[in-house]
């Protein structure tokens, strides 16, 4: 209870300092049979004064080390920092381009309005890949549960596991341990996750995970800093792709097959790395 009087304390003040930056979203869960399904999240667009209150002001200098803090304009802008009492290196990746190849596929935009016949154009390619590593663990991110549910409806294979918000972690678990060829089938494994060596040697992204754009916080970012959208999309797809490849001796391809790629890379290449562009590679279908 006391934190959760605490949350409420800190949403009010933030509110009552600047009430453009704190948004409410009403989330309706269909499923849920207990309560009424309808949830009401309220948060910040930015979270500068929590970061400010709580980290920067405790400590005299603070070290980030990531392979997705992309450009220090940008990082410092999120973080509420001056970017002018920030240093920003970059270092060239110990990582073999040969041991995690990109492989981009020009299958179809997977939009609102193209999606349904992109993703039928993808269901013999995502055959393919899974029959060429059919030995093989890995993981096809979809970045959302829609999609998800049409692999499982399109594609038979006893190899795929699916997982729903409530047995995640249990579904993961019987990947790490299975000492079967087991893939992964998930909108929301980008982040947070251990595929090393044999437990992850190939993967799938089979849509440019753009934040989703019904949400208030991520429409009042794009409000407040219109170069945010774009900058997230790259994170987003660089945590994907760093699941599978964890240390120089570690190897894993990475499989894009949506056609949006290319406006990530033409618009947006001044936020990708070099030791990813090295990797890329365009394959002719």
């Amino acid at each position: 209870m006391e934190n959760k009087l605490f949350n409420f304390k800190s949403l009010f003040d933030t509110h009552k300092k600047d009430s453009n930056n704190v948004v409410l979203d009403i989330i309706i869960n269909k499923k849920e049979k207990m309560y009424s399904g309808v949830d009401l999240v309220t948060q910040p667009i930015w979270v500068y004064d929590y970061l400010k209150e709580y980290v920067w002001k405790h400590y005299d200098h603070v070290i980030f080390m990531s392979a997705s803090i992309l450009d220090q304009e940008m990082f410092s802008y999120i973080n509420g920092l001056d970017e002018k009492l920030t240093s920003y290196y970059e270092i060239p990746t110990p990582f073999p381009a040969k041991n995690r190849k990109i492989y981009y596929l020009k299958i179809g935009k997977m939009n609102f309005h193209n999606k349904i016949e992109t993703f039928n154009k993808q269901i013999p390619w995502i055959k393919k890949i899974l029959k060429k590593y059919k030995n093989k663990k890995g993981i096809i991110h979809t970045t959302n549960y829609e999609f998800a549910g049409w692999i499982n409806e399109n594609i038979e294979d006893e190899r795929l596991l699916f997982h729903d918000a409530n047995n995640r972690n249990e579904i993961l678990e019987k990947h790490l341990t299975s000492k079967k060829p087991t893939v992964l089938v998930s909108p929301s494994m980008t982040s947070g996750l251990d595929l090393k060596d044999e437990l992850g040697r190939f993967q799938i992204l089979i849509k440019v995970p753009y934040p989703n754009i019904s949400s208030n916080k991520i429409k009042g970012r794009q409000k407040t800093n219109k170069n945010w959208y774009s900058f997230k999309t790259v994170v987003d797809i660089i945590q994907a792709y760093g699941r599978a490849v964890r240390s120089n001796k570690d190897y894993a391809d990475f499989y894009i097959l949506d056609s949006n790629f290319s406006d990530v890379l033409k618009y947006t290449s001044h936020y990708i790395p070099k030791y990813m562009q090295n990797a890329i590679k365009t394959l002719n279908i």
